[in-house]
């Protein structure tokens, strides 16, 4: 944990975009959404995402599901991770 967290009780998020040197850091207070430049689809019991600039695809199942069927409306990331601890008995501290 960084000092900055530990001072703020913020945790930071960090992702690596595919090919990338961007990283991108999240809060809990970050506001996600859906992003406009993907389509999905439900295929046997999996979430199918196809990034459509990219031609990237991913499956989701499970946590990930879920998570993405939440996010019709643009969310903090600490309401995604209680509603997923909550969802799946995580203690949110873990999620």
């Amino acid at each position: 944990m960084t000092a900055f967290a530990e001072q703020t009780g913020v945790r930071l998020l960090a992702f690596r975009g595919l090919k990338s040197q961007i990283v991108l850091m999240l809060t809990v207070c970050s506001i996600v959404k859906k992003s406009a430049r993907q389509v999905a689809c439900e295929l046997s019991g999996e979430i199918v995402l196809l990034h459509v600039d990219k031609a990237l695809y991913f499956g989701l199942q499970g946590v990930g599901a879920a998570i993405w069927n939440n996010l019709e409306e643009p969310r903090s990331v600490l309401d995604v991770c209680d509603d997923a601890a909550a969802r799946f008995d995580v203690d949110p501290a873990v999620c």
